[in-house]
């Protein structure tokens, strides 16, 4: 029997509607109430699964990680990413870092420790410059750093985008959403309007991780907030710290 994927809210219940648990569930059948049979679709009413971790990734966040089996009989609709079942038997439950690809540790590792940053807390206060930037220059206002922060936007915008791209390959979209998720789950309290740019900068850092890269931008970038501070902008030469 072909095995599945399920990617489930934390408590392991079902991210539509918070009602199906699969963790209760493990070493037994479930059978759909109401699945749609007349639909060929992926999606509709049944229980839906990956067809792989990536798969899975591409429609669910990894808050738990559930591998299921079913019967070839039993599908109802699929596509590249997703079959949709009548019935499934669910065998086990993994690390929920197996969702976020072949280095999932690392990236579980990441997430985890973004909760223990001390977002903004020395921003204004002396910052000794990395080896990586060439030079660095300081600002002293969160006007100064946001002017600082939109004239690299747009150089920067490519590698970004190149960045994202290889790990959605990786291991999903949502995989790397759920981690830009906590990144801002972290920040926000700190200091909200810089929140969305930190929870971007530290995807893009658990993306270039996804993807292999070592020493990437946006690593180097998260060495500035575990100090305390806001990168306001690097463009590979100059710093502008906050």
């Amino acid at each position: 029997m072909p095995n599945g994927w399920k990617f489930t809210r934390a408590n392991g219940t079902d991210h539509r509607t918070g009602t199906i648990n699969y963790r209760d569930n493990i070493g037994r059948e479930m059978v759909h109430p109401c699945p749609d049979t007349r639909s060929k679709d992926a999606c509709g009413e049944g229980y839906h699964l990956g067809k792989t971790l990536k798969g899975a990734g591409q429609h669910c966040a990894p808050g738990a990680v559930f591998r299921c089996s079913y019967s070839r009989k039993d599908v109802l609709g699929e596509d590249d990413d997703k079959v949709r079942v009548s019935r499934l038997t669910v065998l086990e439950e993994v690390p929920a870092w197996k969702g976020y690809g072949p280095r999932g540790k690392q990236v579980q590792a990441f997430i985890d420790s973004l909760s223990s940053i001390p977002w903004f807390e020395n921003v204004g206060q002396p910052y000794k410059q990395p080896i990586w930037a060439e030079n660095m220059t300081q600002v002293d206002s969160w006007y100064a750093a946001f002017t600082a922060a939109e004239a690299v936007e747009v150089a920067y915008g490519a590698v970004k985008d190149a960045i994202w791209a290889v790990a959605e390959a990786v291991a999903g979209i949502d995989a790397v959403t759920a981690a830009r998720a906590a990144a801002w789950d972290a920040a926000r309290a700190a200091s909200r309007p810089v929140a969305r740019a930190a929870a971007w900068d530290a995807a893009r850092a658990v993306a270039e991780i996804m993807g292999g890269i070592k020493d990437g931008y946006f690593s180097r970038l998260m060495e500035v907030y575990r100090d305390g501070h806001y990168p306001c902008s690097w463009d590979g030469e100059t710093l502008v710290v906050y």
